[in-house]
């Protein structure tokens, strides 16, 4: 029989064990102890176990957001994986359950990010509402740069923590600012392509053209010849990024959210990027 519980410390290196069965080639970082740490420090993690092997974990980093002008601590699903031997049995959605029925004790919103198509019946079984699509905008580095142009604010914002840019294990961030406008930004490989990937952004429009155009022309001179930004349509620099010469590229990623709180409505305009996930 599988049984559900909460997680601790204690389990990471038979989660660390299934992500190497189930994730053997994707995100290697991501296996790692210290980045593990790193991940989830502040969050909460949920497993599945049959008998006294670990079949299934989902697990949550912390958010925050500010949410028609409240602060709302929120938790990010990720890292939710199966053994392969046990799926297709129902074990995903009862640990998608079970992880959201314990996430409600600790926070009045959690939230996920739909990569792969697999487990989208299981997330809005558990409870989850789907509320947008995101697309990811690409660009050359060697296109010229337009003026950009700005957007009303949003009333659903991620407040980001700096220090998690900081104190990554693996990942090197760089930061940008200039005149009231800041970029964090890093290398990464996305679909087999090394990308520069503006991870967060935000601030006076004018001012971010310049710290985007200084971020394209270093990754140009690193031989890194194109860019990428994860952003919803409702974050008030889509428009900016767009008239900075990026464009919707194929990969689209459907945002989630479930509210504990009945006062509390998912029905914003969400401004998101990558910052509000586990990827970048």
């Amino acid at each position: 029989m599988i049984d559900m519980r909460e997680a601790t410390a204690n389990d990471r290196d038979a989660i660390l064990a299934l992500r190497r069965r189930v994730f053997a080639h994707e995100d290697l970082e991501k296996q790692e102890p210290a980045f593990w740490d790193w991940e989830f420090a502040g969050g909460r993690t949920f497993v599945a176990e049959d008998g006294e092997r670990l079949v299934g974990h989902f697990g949550f980093t912390p958010r925050r957001f500010r949410i028609a002008g409240t602060v709302v601590d929120a938790l990010l699903g990720v890292d939710a994986m199966i053994e392969p031997d046990v799926r297709r049995s129902g074990v995903f959605t009862r640990l998608a359950r079970f992880a959201a029925d314990g996430a409600r004790h600790y926070v009045p919103l959690v939230i996920a990010w739909q990569i792969r198509h697999a487990v989208l019946e299981g997330v809005l079984r558990a409870g989850y509402s789907a509320l947008l699509t995101a697309p990811v905008l690409v660009r050359p580095t060697l296109l010229s740069m337009p003026i950009p142009v700005s957007r009303s604010s949003p009333t659903a914002e991620e407040l980001n923590d700096s220090a998690r840019f900081d104190s990554s294990p693996v990942w090197r961030y760089t930061r940008r600012a200039n005149d009231g406008a800041h970029l964090v930004s890093r290398d990464s490989v996305l679909k087999g392509i090394k990308t520069h990937c503006l991870a967060e952004f935000g601030g006076e429009p004018r001012a971010l053209r310049r710290l985007i155009r200084d971020a394209l022309a270093d990754a140009r001179r690193r031989g890194v010849w194109l860019a990428a930004a994860l952003i919803s349509r409702d974050h008030p620099h889509y428009a900016t990024m767009l008239r900075c010469g990026f464009f919707p590229g194929p990969h689209r990623f459907r945002f989630l959210a479930q509210s504990f709180d009945p006062m509390l409505s998912l029905e914003q305009r969400w401004a998101l990027t990558w910052a509000s996930t586990d990827h970048v």
